[in-house]
């Protein structure tokens, strides 16, 4: 578990070093947990408010340690979508400058200064440093970044240019070849999330706004026939404020998870 919130960490490009994360993970839920308890104990001693009190501590607590567990994952995802949605057009750019016979040193160092390329020029930036700043060769730079980056999908095309480099290979073919492979992959992605959201948005209608229209007219009808058989009134608050606002927002968490 803590192995793979490291990995999380080190991919989702937080600059506080991990140590220091973690520090400030225990000590603030820790530190408003304990003062948490220690004012609902002043408050039950004082003024005899109920031991229900205890509650809220653990709950506000439990706040700061869910977000700073989360933060790192999400963090993760978001630098991931960028780096992916990016890429493409960075490879193309990669290929056409080492088509002009600078080296692959050149060319990450011109990646790097292209902003436009947002989260792939940050990665191409942190791979020149490696370079300039630890003395690393390119192919151990790029070797030792791959199990940093956020994108899988930049990772093995790391992996496979230390492959080509070392093997004297054609760098600009290679780039050229994942190109076109990211592309085709971007597009088949497209497409099949276009009728995934055909088949949810039919899902939604017939889950969310259908059925629960008819359980109400349901409902409605039991009171008219049989006046006091159903609480109509309280199943109708029940259903407006718990079960439809609960519905839609799992309805957007399972949207979210099953394109993550």
């Amino acid at each position: 578990m803590f192995e793979n919130f490291r990995s999380d960490y080190l991919q989702a490009g937080i600059s506080l070093p991990y140590r220091t994360y973690i520090g400030i993970l225990i000590s603030v839920p820790l530190t408003t947990l304990i003062s948490g308890l220690l004012i609902s104990f002043f408050l039950i001693t004082t003024y005899n408010f109920s031991y229900f009190i205890f509650i809220f501590p653990i709950i506000f607590s439990s706040a700061p340690l869910i977000l700073l567990i989360t933060y790192p994952y999400d963090k993760k995802k978001s630098r991931r979508q960028n780096i992916d949605t990016n890429l493409p057009y960075a490879l193309s750019y990669m290929a056409s400058i080492i088509e002009t016979g600078v080296s692959p040193v050149s060319m990450f160092e011109a990646i790097a200064k292209f902003d436009q390329y947002e989260e792939v020029s940050k990665e191409a930036a942190n791979i020149i440093n490696q370079t300039k700043v630890l003395g690393k060769d390119l192919p151990s730079a790029l070797t030792s970044y791959s199990e940093k980056t956020a994108s899988n999908e930049f990772r093995e095309i790391l992996k496979g240019m230390v492959s080509i480099i070392r093997a004297g290979g054609s760098i600009s073919s290679y780039l050229t070849q994942k190109y076109n492979e990211v592309m085709f992959k971007r597009v088949l992605k497209e497409s099949e999330y276009e009728k995934s959201l055909s088949l949810y948005e039919e899902l939604f209608t017939i889950l969310l706004v259908v059925a629960p229209v008819l359980f109400l007219i349901i409902i409605f009808l039991g009171e008219a026939l049989e006046p006091g058989t159903t609480n109509a009134s309280t199943l109708f608050r029940l259903f407006t404020y718990i079960f439809l606002p609960v519905a839609n927002i799992g309805f957007i968490l399972f949207l979210k998870i099953s394109h993550d």
